[in-house]
């Protein structure tokens, strides 16, 4: 069952989540992926199955509180939202869909893994507030026109990152590859896109498609859970 700290930890870190923790949570819900996940997910697999993970519901929303005792001897975590859709989810694809249904989007971290892919993001893998890259599009083509580049049209590509700034990480669902569109950054683990101008697009060193993404993360968090 959850611990006391466990909820101390997640209400002080995720300041105005807006409910007493203690109310909704029901029942620990130990990760139970099919074979399919594990072997997309390897990584991710063994991450979820060494987490405390306690189910609630608030409104309409089912969520998973996925908790770990991290090397520093501190409880940290993922909030994720049960199938947590995307806007223009009939266009996923099958790795992104098997990713939502068996864990949902991540809505909230805390005491995070350092410098990680999930540091300063306001939502993984699922819908943020209905935004758009349109958002960004008359700065880009402004860039892009003051460099002499050639625009990328992503506007069937699938944003599934969205940072605190309004960058936002996406995929090609054609090719699956990844892209981060950054336009305030400090990132050392990017690479300009070849052919565009800096602070728009750019490629994140070590990872070619979503999945490359999925499990750079769980990588990342393995390092730092105990």
């Amino acid at each position: 069952m959850y611990t006391r700290q466990d909820l101390r930890t997640f209400t002080k870190s995720v300041v105005g989540f807006g409910l007493p923790i203690e109310k909704y949570i029901t029942v620990e819900q130990p990760f139970d992926p099919t074979g399919e996940f594990r072997t997309t997910f390897p990584q991710l697999t063994t991450l979820l199955e060494k987490a405390r993970r306690y189910s609630f519901k608030q409104g309409d929303k089912d969520y998973i509180l996925n908790e770990w005792d991290n090397i520093e001897e501190e409880v940290c975590g993922w909030l994720t939202i049960v199938d947590m859709p995307l806007s223009h989810g009939e266009r996923l694809i099958p790795e992104h869909e098997l990713l939502l249904k068996a864990m949902g989007g991540i809505k909230e971290t805390f005491n995070p893994a350092g410098d990680s892919l999930t540091s300063n993001q306001n939502v993984i893998f699922g819908r943020s507030m209905d935004r758009t890259g349109d958002d960004w599009k008359d700065y880009y083509f402004d860039m892009c026109l003051d460099a002499g580049s050639t625009p990328v049209d992503y506007s069937d590509f699938i944003i599934f990152a969205w940072e605190a700034n309004g960058n936002f990480t996406l995929y090609d669902p054609a090719t699956r590859k990844v892209f981060l569109f950054a336009h305030d950054h400090n990132f050392k683990n990017v690479t300009p896109l070849e052919g565009q101008p800096a602070y728009t697009l750019y490629t994140i060193n070590g990872v070619v498609n979503f999945v490359d993404y999925v499990e750079q993360i769980a990588s990342e968090w393995l390092a730092f859970v105990e």
